[in-house]
């Protein structure tokens, strides 16, 4: 029995819980207000109906029904954009298709004969004598008998076409034997035909010997027919080996001329390319005399460079400090009063005399 539903995002309940009591259960309230909705969402549950997603509410989110029963189980149908699933005491089952999962039954043990709308026909009353009696026959489980008789009447007829179709193959296995009649006969026939085969057998397998020998016997006499002149072929064979030792003798010696000319070639060039040694040798003492020539011109040069260098930075010192002496002159010049403050002579007629220049050493 339920005793509790739970609703979530289905049409106009974004979140209703409704607890149910014993007995009888009365939903009352204005049109439009959702009662309808109510049952919808438990069939939704109970019967996987309806499909689709016209049942969601518009506002989106999750939709999800949850039933509470009073044996403690809860049994949740979730919709979301990306599920599609019951859950059961949090066993989640999918792929359950248009109808719902076995699990779903035998814990609710409803069907759309346990929820009435308000709007749908009385019970039974409605219902025409064959439609009545189909749920009653379900209701007392007499529907499973009429099952169970389609279900043996198709054992029944798929038995008979079995038997049937394993008649039609004996008739026609009857007919093969028929032609395997004369089997005795053709047995004692195999029968002569192996032992005459066997006695063939046992002359060939002595033909082939008798043939093998004979062979052996022809193949003995042409290898002593190729033997008769062994003498003359061994005395043939010892002069060859003579020949060919003073062969390998002589050119083991030519192999050794050949070195020593090629040593001697060697040195002979070697000695041709020594011709000019001397020459080059007094080159070379006279390039030396010339480097160690060179090296001193080039260090007398660097002094020099470093004198005149000194001379250049001291010409530059003489006339800055000629250059100063004209600016000091003329400020004074400019800076001096015409009478000297001690005493009274005048200053501007004075020649002014310029210090001795230092005499720079040479």
């Amino acid at each position: 029995m339920i005793n509790k539903v739970e609703i979530f995002n289905f049409q106009s309940h974004k979140h209703t819980s409704l607890d149910f009591v014993d007995g009888t259960n009365v939903i009352i309230g204005k049109s439009d207000t959702g009662k309808s909705a109510i049952f919808r969402a438990i069939n939704w549950v109970c019967s996987n109906r309806p499909l689709g997603d016209a049942y969601r509410s518009e506002w989106g989110g999750d939709t999800k029904v949850v039933l509470y029963t009073s044996e403690g189980n809860v049994v949740q149908r979730v919709k979301t954009n990306s599920r599609n699933e019951y859950i059961i005491n949090d066993l989640v089952l999918t792929a359950f298709g248009y109808e719902v999962p076995d699990e779903v039954q035998n814990v609710l043990q409803m069907d759309f004969a346990n929820i009435q709308s308000q709007m749908d026909k009385p019970f039974l009353l409605s219902s025409t004598p064959g439609e009545a009696a189909k749920l009653l026959n379900k209701a007392a489980s007499i529907d499973d008998i009429d099952i169970t008789m389609g279900n043996l009447k198709r054992n029944q007829n798929k038995i008979n076409e079995t038997i049937n179709h394993n008649e039609t193959q004996l008739e026609k296995y009857n007919k093969d034997i028929k032609s395997y009649n004369n089997i005795p006969l053709f047995e004692e026939k195999y029968n002569e035909l192996y032992k005459k085969n066997e006695v063939y057998q046992d002359k060939r397998d002595k033909n082939n010997k008798i043939f093998a020998i004979c062979s052996g016997i022809d193949e003995v006499n042409i290898d002593l027919e190729s033997t008769k002149n062994v003498d003359v072929n061994l005395s043939n064979l010892k002069k060859l080996n003579k020949i060919y030792s003073d062969f390998v003798a002589q050119k083991e010696r030519m192999k050794l001329l050949k070195n020593v000319i090629l040593k001697i070639t060697t040195r002979q060039e070697e000695i041709e390319k020594l011709k000019d040694v001397d020459d080059k040798i007094s080159t070379i003492n006279s390039l030396e005399k010339s480097i160690k020539s060179f090296n001193e011109k080039s260090e007398k040069t660097a002094k020099l460079e470093k004198l005149i260098a000194k001379i250049s930075r001291i010409n530059r010192t003489i006339t800055d400090t000629k250059n100063s002496e004209n600016v000091l002159e003329k400020e004074y010049k400019n800076l001096a009063p015409e009478k000297c403050p001690l005493c009274g002579n005048n200053m501007k007629t004075e020649k002014y005399e310029k210090p001795t220049k230092p005499q720079t050493p040479e």
